[in-house]
């Protein structure tokens, strides 16, 4: 079932929502550019690349939920191309004692 962004946010702003807080905060506002992701990379079958080019980016910061699936994906595919890329440790979570550093060999 394809809930598109506007399904996405209702659904995390329900008041029994895990999360709530943190999207309450992060809701974008209309002239952003939003891109849903279906699989663990941002960039796979998203048209994510294309709106980097776009837009001319020359960085790319990554931040989301789970380092040893969503971030890792999408910081190895970004990492070929000519984007400087950023990861605040910060901004995402990890599952067990693996660290963004073990996934890449840091």
């Amino acid at each position: 079932m394809a809930l598109g962004l506007s399904g996405v946010l209702k659904r995390c702003l329900r008041r029994d929502a895990p999360g709530r807080q943190l999207v309450k905060k992060v809701v974008p506002d209309a002239a952003d550019y939003v891109v849903l992701k279906l699989k663990h990379s941002a960039f796979y079958a998203t048209p994510l690349e294309t709106l980097l080019s776009y837009m001319k980016a020359k960085a790319v910061i990554l931040v989301g939920l789970t380092t040893d699936a969503c971030i890792v994906s999408a910081l190895a595919r970004s990492m070929y191309e000519t984007w400087s890329c950023s990861f605040p440790l910060i901004a995402s979570a990890h599952f067990g004692n693996v660290t963004i550093k073990t996934h890449l060999n840091l």
